[in-house]
């Protein structure tokens, strides 16, 4: 015996596991997360390098050694680099997308684009738009990382500003 109570229900339910699949699906094209976590979890190994307890003891360096491994500020730089390449093959995948969009979205004048068009390309302007600026800060870590440890020489002169 189905009443109207749980007829509604089903109802309800059948149409939010639509909405919620469908966000699924909208969002498998999204730029993921996980390097920006990778990202916080470096700037964290290189903040607490640069701590130095008062007391300088066996106990406190050895304790360090093993959280921070032996040279943080190398598996920094990999680290950095790792995300700089994946982010590098992501914003390839954003460029060539947004590219077929532009080519398939290009009709002749009589035909009428679709209102959903416009809107994935604008989503993927501001995916490639992210990814790039992403990719720029990964640089500027890079850089620095890479004249801390002496790799690469910075293009001013020590006491300019």
């Amino acid at each position: 015996m189905i009443t109207l109570k749980r007829l509604v229900l089903t109802g309800l339910t059948l149409f939010v596991l639509f909405l919620v699949g469908s966000s699924l699906v909208g969002s498998w094209s999204e730029p993921q997360i996980t390097s920006r976590l990778q990202l916080y979890q470096t700037d964290l190994l290189l903040q607490a390098s640069e701590f130095q307890p008062e007391e300088s003891r066996a106990s406190a360096d050895s304790t360090r050694a093993a959280i921070l491994g032996k040279d943080p500020i190398a598996t920094s730089l990999e680290q950095y680099q790792d995300v700089r390449q994946t982010a590098q093959a992501e914003l390839d995948q954003f460029q060539s997308r947004f590219d077929q969009h532009t080519a398939v979205d290009a009709p002749a004048p009589e035909f009428p684009t679709s209102s959903t068009a416009p809107s994935k390309q604008g989503q993927l302007r501001t995916a490639i738009r992210q990814q790039q600026a992403l990719i720029d800060q990964l640089d500027l870590r890079i850089g620095i990382l890479q004249v801390e440890q002496g790799k690469s020489k910075p293009p001013w002169k020590p006491g300019q500003d």
